[in-house]
């Protein structure tokens, strides 16, 4: 039934409890997991840095100490996902199931739904942060920008913790 399951991970604690269950979903169906990490200047706490700019020339030494930190940050933050995803690749394999992974930079929503689409994904699974009401009005929730875009299934974890505080 679901032969390309497309996992989104991050770092949160509901990344494991996404992982298990797609572990799980791909062993029933034989499928295979593409493990998605998107990458985010927010996630990553250098929005105020890429987003500054600097328009005297007084200040250009200041402004290629700001790029060159933040790019050896953004490489720290690249190489942290890539070895998470690929341990979980590889766990994944140990299970039995087959798992590529992929780490793409972007508006988180918009590019699992893209790659959803180009790999040809029957079933997308994911975490829920948990956010309601007004902070996710303020926020928006990338769970439910899926939901609405997504090209196929969408399958959401929901946080066993935030069901205990709700």
């Amino acid at each position: 039934m679901y032969k390309k399951i497309l996992v989104a991970m991050d770092s949160s604690e509901i990344s494991q409890q996404v992982f298990n269950t797609a572990v799980s979903l791909g062993k029933q169906n034989n499928s295979t997991l593409m493990l998605l990490h998107v990458l985010t200047d927010e996630e990553m706490g250098l929005t105020e840095i890429a987003t500054q700019h600097i328009s005297a020339l007084e200040y250009h030494a200041a402004m290629v100490e700001q790029v060159e930190a933040y790019l050896k940050e953004k490489d720290l933050f690249r190489q942290k996902y890539l070895n998470l995803l690929a341990s979980w690749a590889q766990e994944a394999a140990d299970a039995g199931v087959p798992a590529e992974y992929t780490l793409n930079y972007g508006g988180p929503g918009r590019t699992i739904c893209d790659l959803a689409k180009n790999w040809d994904a029957d079933l997308i699974m994911m975490g829920r942060r948990g956010l309601s009401g007004f902070s996710e009005l303020l926020m928006g929730s990338i769970s439910n920008y899926v939901v609405h875009h997504s090209p196929c299934s969408v399958l959401i974890v929901q946080d066993k913790q935030q069901k205990e505080l709700d």
